[in-house]
């Protein structure tokens, strides 16, 4: 599916995005892989995309996960980010009652 990565799990699904736990081959360092949801996304999924790869390089702020790379996957796109082996603030808010 995704070259170069072996996927270990879904953690989220939204309209437009996808985001997987992988390992990726090369180093079997563990990443996230926030993926353009859609096979052939549009020109203006494609450049919101990138923009947020770019900003989300951009920060050098503590808390924030340091990205990886912007890796062409197919005809789309996927965010490489490290990962800090969180859970997912859907599953947190669903165990915990939180933000109801």
């Amino acid at each position: 599916m995704f070259t170069g990565y072996e996927i270990k799990e879904k953690l989220y699904e939204s309209q437009r995005t996808i985001v997987f736990r992988a390992i990726r081959k090369e180093d079997y360092r563990p990443v996230i892989l926030k993926v353009l949801k859609h096979e052939r996304p549009t020109p203006e999924e494609i450049t919101r995309f990138k923009l947020e790869f770019e900003l989300t390089l951009s920060l050098q702020v503590e808390g924030v996960i340091n990205v990886y790379s912007l890796e062409k996957q197919g005809n789309s796109l996927a965010i490489v980010m490290e990962d800090i082996d969180g859970e997912p603030l859907t599953n947190w808010n669903s165990e915990h009652d939180i933000l109801d």
